[in-house]
Parts: structure tokens; C-alpha cells; sequence
């Protein structure tokens, strides 16, 4: 699942992957969301990755972070 939010040229995209991670005595399923930001002025992006127990957790912290991008930096949700 993926979101992407725009505010000039200035661009977030977050991103919930999950896979499974096989380096320990037993497989465990990992979910990740990915925030990849870009900043016109610095003009370079900068990756957050945020650990999440499950999809749905995962999908609750995007909306919070959409909504905060939204309500106090002024972002706009990308239509595509």
C-alpha cells in the first residue's frame, strides 16, 4: 500500500512493506512502513524506516502521519 503527498516540488511517499525475515532459528514475518521524503530546497531525499507488529498497525500510523503532513505542513494527498 502506498501514499503519496505533494506540496510544491517537495514530495513524501510512505510505503508499508512486509517480508520475512530469515536470519534467526525461526522465520518471522516483519512489517516495515517506509517514509521517503523529498525536500526541494535541500534538494535530496531522507528514508525513516518505522517497525510495525502487524499490517493494520502499520496502516493506522500512516493515516496519522498523512494527517499530520496535511493539517500542519500544509501537504496535499496526490491523485494518480
Amino acid at each position: 500500500m502506498r501514499s503519496h503527498l505533494v506540496k510544491g516540488a517537495d514530495r513524501i511517499e510512505l510505503t508499508i512493506r512486509s517480508y520475512t525475515d530469515r536470519t534467526g532459528r525461526t522465520p518471522k514475518k516483519k512489517v516495515l512502513l517506509q517514509m521517503h521524503r523529498y525536500t526541494e530546497k535541500n534538494d535530496k531525499w531522507t528514508n525513516k524506516d518505522f517497525s510495525c507488529k502487524s499490517e493494520a498497525e502499520a496502516l493506522m500510523k500512516m493515516r496519522e502521519i498523512n494527517q499530520y503532513w496535511i493539517a500542519f505542513h500544509g501537504y496535499t494527498v496526490e491523485e494518480s
